[in-house]
């Protein structure tokens, strides 16, 4: 069996996983592992997930550094971290847990340094599940700002509808969003604005 310096453990764990199988269960990287190679906490790092809040402050400068004096970053904890057990005979018989087939544990901090419901905080939430209805717009002809001029309206007449709905990027996304959304929406339908593949874009039409 190898010891794997700690530099090189990114690197083994995605020849294991992409050998054995695209997307199998962690169970297969593990076992192939196990056979040859060990490193402190080997297993710990495959079966480890955590997913923290969007104004943590993972892989974010603090706010007082931020120079454009919008930051995500209030330092918020709460978080939600899923590990995997690892199921063999050994640990089967000194975890009362695994060998109750109980391998999962979840542990949630549902506590937030910062209110759920301002507008700044609703401003920042995911917005790519309307992406797609946008596209649609553009696929109609509206540019970027036909497109979220029409898509306001299309909320305001919805029954549901909250005047917090326009305040939140995750139904109501921004200016600055929605023309990403279209400029990559034309690089792919018409190609780029100047240069090569306008060329070629242009035979096909």
């Amino acid at each position: 069996m190898l010891v794997i310096p700690e530099g090189l453990t990114e690197g083994i764990k995605s020849l294991c996983h992409e050998g054995t199988s695209a997307h199998l269960r962690s169970t297969k990287t593990k076992d192939k592992l196990s056979k040859y190679l060990y490193w402190p906490g080997c297993y710990q790092d495959i079966e480890q997930k955590k997913f923290v809040c969007h104004h943590s402050s993972f892989s974010k400068v603090p706010s007082m550094k931020n120079k454009k004096g919008i930051s995500k970053n209030a330092e918020c904890l709460a978080s939600i971290k899923v590990k995997i057990k690892l199921d063999t005979t050994r640990t089967r018989m000194t975890d009362k847990f695994i060998g109750r087939g109980l391998v999962g544990v979840i542990t949630i901090t549902p506590f937030h340094k910062h209110s759920l419901m301002t507008a700044e905080t609703l401003r920042f939430l995911p917005a790519e599940e309307c992406r797609e209805q946008f596209e649609n717009y553009f696929n109609d002809g509206m540019g970027p700002a036909e497109s979220a001029k029409y898509h306001k309206g299309v909320l305001e007449m919805d029954d549901d509808f909250q005047p917090s709905d326009l305040a939140s990027s995750r139904v109501n996304p921004t200016q600055r969003t929605i023309e990403y959304w279209h400029e990559k929406w034309r690089l792919l339908n018409l190609g780029p604005r100047n240069g090569h593949g306008m060329i070629e874009v242009s035979y096909k039409i």
